[in-house]
């Protein structure tokens, strides 16, 4: 086409006008050739765009080019996106991440009225309170027990809090791929929920299945529960507005529900209560109202933080959750001390038997390596003569670990770098940071 010619930083319109046009243009008697239907959905998960983005004419093509080479080779009737590879997306936010270690930790002060932890740092101050609706009316007494419930529940989250972690991840990684506006309801389902953890349904031989353990639906619809208590106030965060067109770092202090749930849909037990089995639900303002726009605020995280066990590979699982939010950072390479991620488990080293602690971490990371969440890692100077001296440890914990990203990362981050440089073309401020992804 002579219109290959355009400059690439000419628009060719908002998204959700190019797709319309995209699928329109493809149309025949079947409606619609699949392929482009797919090819369209696999480029708006993985740029995360919005219908009101602005794409260049460069753009267009290139997608134009994609869905010409996916005709190729698809045949009608054909369904497989691959919207993130091994990867989905959540927030990145320094309050969402907190908010999720307090609760995969169940580090919450309990001798509060309510139950509450605190999520501190640079550019943030915030508190987060487990408490359920208490009208004016309720009496003192019951108060009382509805306090002594959430403490309950606290004492639950230090068992199994990186299950409600999970939960809380795929909920939200859900919402983003579907969600229209920072106020949009999804629907989602107990058995969802365990599939997103890879989990297998029972079977009764012969390819036929009859679904997941009672226990397994029971721990979803608990967790769904306690996260539906967790209320937060921010005192201060900095985040990125688009104010007349223009990215602005500014102040933003709220507070909202962590999950909003309108509807719970399900069975009716004897005592009149629902036993949900799908929820119609989303993340809190304090969260949902920075997931859209320019500004949004999006990382990936590998699918093995949700498959593997909390009990058995809490290792594996807290440091996928934590290298994965460092990639927002710098996406090809990290280093960090040893320290740091005994810390972000939130182990100690055990000071008698130092190498069991050193084991297990070596053990974890070869683990991550092996399942693609990381592509390697390795230490910087380190010297294992030094495990012959007493108190070793103490320098080993001073050691660095180098770690790089699989290829899906890279490929994620460079197109969210792109974006930004595509908004500052045209005309939308000066680019966020890489924390601002």
């Amino acid at each position: 086409m002579d219109n290959r010619d355009i400059d690439n930083n000419d628009i060719a319109g908002p998204w959700h006008k190019v797709k319309r046009d995209f699928i329109a243009a493809w149309k025949g008697p079947d409606k619609g050739n699949n392929y482009v239907v797919e090819t369209i959905a696999e480029v708006e998960a993985r740029e995360l765009y919005q219908d009101d983005d602005l794409l260049t004419v460069g753009e267009y093509f290139k997608i134009l080019d994609m869905v010409l080479e996916r005709g190729k080779e698809a045949s009608p009737g054909e369904s497989d996106i691959t919207q993130l590879g091994s990867f989905i997306s959540t927030a990145s936010s320094k309050l969402y991440q907190g908010f999720r270690d307090k609760f995969a930790s169940g580090a919450f002060d309990t001798s509060k009225d309510w139950p509450e932890a605190t999520i501190e740092g640079k550019d943030i101050n915030s508190k987060v309170q487990l408490a359920p609706d208490v009208g004016p009316i309720v009496s003192d007494n019951e108060v009382i027990r509805l306090q002594e419930v959430m403490r309950e529940k606290v004492i639950e989250l230090s068992k199994q809090g990186d299950l409600a972690a999970d939960v809380f991840d795929i909920i939200t990684s859900k919402w983003l791929r579907e969600a229209r506006n920072h106020d949009s309801m999804i629907d989602i389902s107990v058995d969802e929920i365990l599939e997103a953890r890879g989990l297998k349904q029972k079977g009764r031989g012969g390819g036929v299945y009859s679904g997941y353990d009672d226990d397994q639906r029971a721990a979803v619809v608990k967790h769904v529960e306690i996260l539906s208590y967790a209320w937060i106030q921010v005192f201060e965060m900095e985040v990125t507005e688009i104010v007349k067109g223009k990215r602005k770092r500014t102040k933003w202090r709220g507070e909202s529900k962590a999950l909003n749930v309108s509807s719970r849909f399900g069975q009716v037990k004897l005592d009149g209560r629902v036993d949900p089995h799908l929820w119609h639900i989303r993340p809190g303002d304090v969260f949902s109202k920075f997931l859209f726009g320019p500004g949004r605020q999006t990382a990936l995280l590998s699918c093995k933080a949700l498959e593997y066990d909390y009990y058995k590979q809490k290792w594996e699982k807290r440091l996928t959750r934590y290298i994965c939010w460092q990639w927002r950072i710098d996406e090809r390479q990290i280093r960090r001390r040893v320290a740091t991620l005994i810390e972000a488990i939130e182990e100690n080293i055990n000071k008698r038997f130092p190498k069991r602690t050193k084991d297990r971490l070596e053990k974890a990371l070869d683990q991550l390596q092996a399942d693609g969440v990381i592509k390697s890692w390795k230490y910087e100077k380190f010297n294992p003569g030094m495990m012959s001296r007493r108190g070793w440890w103490k320098q080993w914990q001073d050691c660095i670990i180098t770690f790089t990203a699989p290829q899906d990362v890279l490929n994620h981050y460079s197109g969210v770098i792109a974006n930004r440089i595509k908004h500052k073309q045209l005309g939308g401020g000066k680019g966020g940071s890489k924390k601002q992804n």
